[in-house]
Order: structure tokens, then C-alpha cells, then sequence
């Protein structure tokens, strides 16, 4: 018992100073001086080199593209497609979307639940990624399992989109750590954590950036362990410098990680990433300079290869700042051409009454017009942007004319209808009328019983009614087959020309969804509606009780 007490407070006194040992550490990291430019000059490189490292990457992935034979199990399609989305992921959104839709149809071809709901967490992630939250939360409505019975890797996928859902729904603003509901993303995060093990670098970097919890230790020791340059490592950098930054360190030490953050990302060509962008917006980058500039081209380039409407503020912000800059230098030279004109003219002066100085004349006269030409050109560009603004006007008219057209085609089409209709009716009744008046009673009953002219009419409404719907929704039947199984996609009569079903569903898709009333705008039955309905929900690939929602809010977004 002895010995064991001894021990005991041995490994104690070791701990103690072990942790005194990693505080002093930290401490001194703390303090430690970075050269900020040498770091900047780094990431200069980097930033100029950048379309090589994404070459590099298209050519990795076409390298997968063309080393994959034939598929023999569903499962070894779906992993073919799941590595593809991987490679995409941080680099095309289009692409990654298409990927993750791919494994989709096959797990949900070949009834892999599981592999159905990773693929759906997978496309829900892109979207977000790309700031396209509204898409995003529309993906995740469709899983209907609830997280407690997935398997634990597609829970920790679920928690993950989870929390990553929140943090760009709710982060405002990086430099001044404000949230948009602190306690939303404190109970989000509280709700999901506990999907994610305690050594997953993902749950430090998730904690630290959806609450106030000091998880420097953890980042750091997440960093010591993660190969560079890769996109884990730029992820860790960020955090660790959200960390700094909380605790109130020196500018140039947090500047330090999100520069080391910021090169990473490049390298591994990770177009999703916004340690760039923080960097142009810091105060320590002088806006009106060169490498300004090309840091925020690089962040638009990438916002617009990856789509990524969710950062388009910051980088508008960072390009407002860049040209106010330019703007201030280049009052600035124009101040400092108007002072230098007027010494050029005291110069001349001096030269007219100095005539032995009348070479200095000469060239301050050719200095002039060297100024004069420059300004000629400067106008040229002017009256070419101008130019440019005037054709773009006329397309824009000429967009607006077609559009006039088309609404005025529709309204005479109308009223063609309406005046043809009212024409029949006219020559129905005068029709009526004289045979009555000539006495032939029962014909003008039999007449008044029939149903064809009311069917006439009726069909000629109908084929009204698609051309107009079509030329409004050329898309609508593309779209609506892909609610459905492959096997029962609705073939149309004709290119202008709509069936039963899909003209019940096109009214739908515009708002009327209730039985009674589409059947007083049809003039069927209000079984026969149903049972048109009934038929094609049947048919869809979807849940069936989601199929008529989904219909009306296919242009709903639009």
C-alpha cells in the first residue's frame, strides 16, 4: 500500500509538470514573433501557381476515371461514384452534386437504404457548402430514418451535415465571432455531438466553431498528426485561428494560421475555402495593393468554378475595399499630376523668359503631350465601355420585346378562344332558332341534348390550354417523368399537347391542388380526377404522399 502511495504521487508530480511544461509551451507560442511578410510572400507563390495545382487535380481525376474497368456488384458502382464525389467535393459543386445523385439511384435501384441516405447527406453537404440552404434543407426533409438507427458512419455523416448546416445558417462574421443565434447553435450542437467520437478531429473543429469552448489543445494536437499540404490541415489552421482570435492574441499570430490555412487550401485546390478571403479582409492587407488584388480574383475565381453564392458578400466587400483603395490613389496622382502641370507651366514661364533654356522647354512640352496621349487612350476606354453598356441596353430591350410578344401572343390567344366560343354559340342558337321556327321540334331538342359541340368546345379549350402551359413551362413533362419510375414516364400525344394526367398535374404545379377545383377547371368528375391522381402517385418514385407537395413546388423556387 506504501509503494503504491509513492507511485501514486510520483505520476502526480509528473503530470504536474508535464502540464506546467505544455502551459509554458503554449505560453511561448503565444508570444512567438511571426514575419507576417514571409508568410504572405509564401502564399504569393502559391496564389501565382494555382492554376497548376488545379490542373494537377483535373488530371488525378480523370486518372480515376480511366483506371476503373467494369462493374460487377451495384456496391462497386456506388464506390466508384462515392470516390468521384469525394475528389469533387471541395473543387466542382456541379460535379459532386452529379456524383452524389448517381450513388443515390444506385443505392435506391438496388434497395441499399443505408448507402440511399449517405448519398442524400452527401448532396444536402454541397448544397450547403454552396450557400444554397434553402436546397439543402429540402434534400434533408426527404430522409425520413431517423438519425438513432442509421449505422454509426452515416451518423456521424448526418451529425456532420447537421452542424455544418448551422454554421454557415447562423456564422456572421469571422473577425468579430458573432453568431446569428448563439444558443441555436449551442443546442445544435448538443444535439449532434454525441454522433461524433471524442478523438475525431471534425467534433473539435465543429465545437470550435459553434461555441465559446477553448479547444486549442485539441486542434493542435489533431494538427500534429494530419499530413500537409491537405484539406484537413487548412481546416485545423482556421480553427485553431478562430481560437486565437477569441482569446484576444496578437493580430499577426491568428494572421499566421489563416495564412498557413489559406496555402493549404490552394494546394489542394479546395475552391469551398474561405481562409483567403478572411485574409484579404483583414486589416493587415493593404487593400490597394498588388497582392490584394490577386487574393480576391483567386476567391472570385473559385467562387464562381465552385458556385458558391454563400461567400459572394465577403468577396464583393473585399473587392469594394480594393477599389476604394485604387480610387484613393488615384485621386491622389491625379493631385500629383495637377501640382506637377502647374510647375510644368512655371517652368515654361521661366523658359519664355529665359531663351537659353529653351531645350528644358522643349521636353517639358513633349512630357505634355506623352500625358495628352495617355488621356486620349484612357477616353478611347471610356467611349468602349460606354459602347459595351449600349449593347447590352439593346439586349436587354430586345429580351424585353419577346417578352411583350409572348404575353400578348397568350392574351390574343385568349380572346381568339373566348370569340370563338361566342361565334359557336351565336350559330348554335340561330341554328336552334330556325328549327324552331320551321317547326321541327324534336330535332331542335335533340339538338340542345347533344354533347358534341360542348365536347368541341371543350377539346378546343384543352389544346389551348397545353400550347400556352408548354410555351410557359417548356420543361414541366422532363420534369415531372423524373418524379416518376423509369418504367412509367408519360409519353405525350404530341410536342404541344398534354394528357389527362399530366394536365391535372400541370394545374398542380400552379397552385390548384385540390380535386373539386380542378375538376370545375377541367369539367370532369371529381371521381375521375381522383382516380387520375391515385393512377400516377402509383407510379412515383418518390413517397406517395410527398408526390403532389413535390409537383407544387416544382417552380416554386423559379
Amino acid at each position: 500500500l506504501t509503494n503504491l502511495i509513492k507511485r501514486t504521487c510520483s505520476m502526480k508530480a509528473f503530470f504536474i509538470f508535464l502540464f506546467s511544461l505544455l502551459a509554458s509551451v503554449v505560453s511561448m507560442a503565444q508570444n512567438v514573433k511571426f514575419d507576417i511578410e514571409a508568410d504572405l510572400h509564401r502564399l504569393d507563390t502559391v496564389v501565382a501557381n494555382s492554376h497548376k495545382y488545379d490542373a494537377q487535380k483535373m488530371h488525378d481525376i480523370n486518372y480515376i476515371k480511366r483506371s476503373t474497368g467494369d462493374f460487377v456488384t451495384p456496391t462497386e458502382r456506388y464506390n466508384f461514384y462515392k470516390r468521384l464525389y469525394d475528389e469533387y467535393m471541395k473543387f466542382d459543386s456541379d460535379s459532386a452534386k452529379h456524383y452524389a445523385s448517381m450513388c443515390q439511384k444506385v443505392a435506391s435501384r438496388t434497395n441499399m437504404h443505408n448507402y440511399e441516405v449517405a448519398a442524400i447527406l452527401d448532396r444536402a453537404y454541397i448544397f450547403i457548402t454552396c450557400g444554397e440552404l434553402i436546397d439543402a434543407q429540402r434534400i434533408l426533409n426527404t430522409i425520413s430514418t431517423p438519425i438513432d438507427s442509421l449505422p454509426d458512419d452515416v451518423r456521424m455523416k448526418y451529425a456532420i451535415t447537421m452542424l455544418e448546416y448551422r454554421i454557415r445558417l447562423d456564422l456572421k462574421s469571422f473577425w468579430e465571432n458573432k453568431y446569428g443565434d448563439k444558443e441555436a447553435c449551442l443546442a445544435v450542437w448538443n444535439k449532434y455531438n454525441r454522433y461524433l467520437p471524442d478523438d475525431m478531429w471534425q467534433k473539435h473543429y465543429y465545437e470550435s466553431s459553434l461555441t465559446d469552448h477553448d479547444v486549442l489543445k485539441k486542434l493542435q494536437a489533431d494538427l500534429a498528426n494530419t499530413q500537409r499540404p491537405s484539406i484537413k490541415a487548412a481546416m485545423l489552421y482556421v480553427s485553431i485561428a478562430r481560437q486565437y482570435k477569441k482569446r484576444g492574441a496578437d493580430e499577426k499570430l491568428y494572421l499566421h494560421y489563416l495564412i498557413l490555412s489559406a496555402i493549404n487550401d490552394v494546394k489542394c485546390s479546395n475552391r469551398e475555402a474561405s481562409s483567403l478571403i478572411f485574409i484579404v479582409n483583414s486589416p493587415h492587407i493593404c487593400a490597394g495593393t498588388e497582392r490584394a488584388f490577386n487574393y480576391a480574383m483567386l476567391c472570385t475565381e473559385n467562387a464562381k468554378s465552385y458556385k458558391d453564392v454563400g461567400r459572394s458578400f465577403d468577396i464583393v466587400k473585399a473587392h469594394a475595399k480594393i477599389t476604394r483603395a485604387y480610387q484613393k490613389r488615384l485621386e491622389y496622382n491625379i493631385m500629383l499630376c495637377i501640382g506637377c502641370m502647374a510647375l510644368l507651366v512655371l517652368a515654361i514661364l521661366a523658359v519664355v523668359l529665359l531663351y537659353r533654356n529653351v531645350v528644358r522647354k522643349r521636353r517639358a512640352q513633349a512630357e505634355l503631350l506623352s500625358q495628352i496621349e495617355t488621356a486620349n487612350v484612357s477616353l478611347e476606354e471610356s467611349v468602349k465601355k460606354e459602347q459595351q453598356a449600349l449593347e447590352k441596353l439593346r439586349h436587354s430591350n430586345a429580351l424585353l420585346r419577346d417578352e411583350i410578344a409572348y404575353h400578348n401572343s397568350n392574351f390574343i390567344n385568349v380572346y381568339q378562344l373566348v370569340t370563338k366560343y361566342i361565334a359557336d354559340v351565336q350559330a348554335f342558337k340561330k341554328s336552334v332558332f330556325n328549327l324552331i321556327t320551321s317547326g321541327k321540334i324534336d330535332k331542335a331538342r335533340s339538338e340542345l341534348k347533344s354533347q358534341t359541340n360542348a365536347e368541341n368546345y371543350l377539346q378546343n379549350f384543352f389544346v389551348h390550354f397545353d400550347k400556352a402551359f408548354l410555351a410557359s413551362h417548356p420543361d414541366f413533362v422532363e420534369r415531372f417523368n423524373q418524379l416518376l419510375k423509369p418504367e412509367c414516364a408519360i409519353v405525350t400525344p404530341a410536342d404541344d399537347r398534354l394528357t389527362p394526367e399530366l394536365r391535372i398535374y400541370a394545374l398542380v404545379s400552379m397552385g390548384i391542388t385540390d380535386s373539386v377545383s380542378i375538376a370545375e377547371f377541367l369539367h370532369y368528375s371529381p371521381q375521375t380526377i381522383y382516380n387520375y391522381r391515385l393512377r400516377v402517385r402509383h407510379c412515383a418514385c418518390i413517397p406517395e404522399k410527398n408526390f403532389a407537395d413535390a409537383v407544387a413546388q416544382m417552380y416554386a423556387d423559379e
